[in-house]
């Protein structure tokens, strides 16, 4: 089978793609709410952001399928682990979007929690 076509159809491309355009779009919200979008940041956003995400999971999913094999449980354990660094990184800058479009998102990391117990 050709390993383009089980590329992009893939469940976890199809999240990571799914994810990446939550992204764009919480973005470019955000950019119009605070009034400073301008199309020639997108291109930008487009290679530092989208390109990345796409091309780095697609090195991970050919290099395993061709050290390991895709279908093996060392071939699929290293594709869900990268998968998941990808799709934590996406929520977190899928969040910090929301924030900046004023979304009320509390944080709940345990320093936070700590400071909260102390009042």
């Amino acid at each position: 089978m050709d390993i383009g076509w089980v590329y992009f159809h893939d469940m976890r491309m199809d999240i990571i793609l799914a994810l990446i355009g939550i992204h764009i779009v919480s973005t470019i919200a955000a950019a119009i709410k605070d009034g400073y979008f301008d199309w020639r940041v997108l291109a930008d956003f487009y290679r530092q952001n989208v390109i990345p995400y796409i091309l780095g999971y697609f090195v991970v999913y050919v290099a395993t399928d061709l050290v390991a094999g895709l279908d093996t449980f060392l071939g699929q354990i290293s594709a869900t682990v990268f998968f998941g660094f990808i799709a934590t990184s996406l929520v977190a800058k899928i969040l910090g979007s929301w924030r900046d479009m004023g979304l009320p998102l509390e944080s709940r990391s345990p320093r936070s929690t700590q400071r909260q117990m102390e009042y």
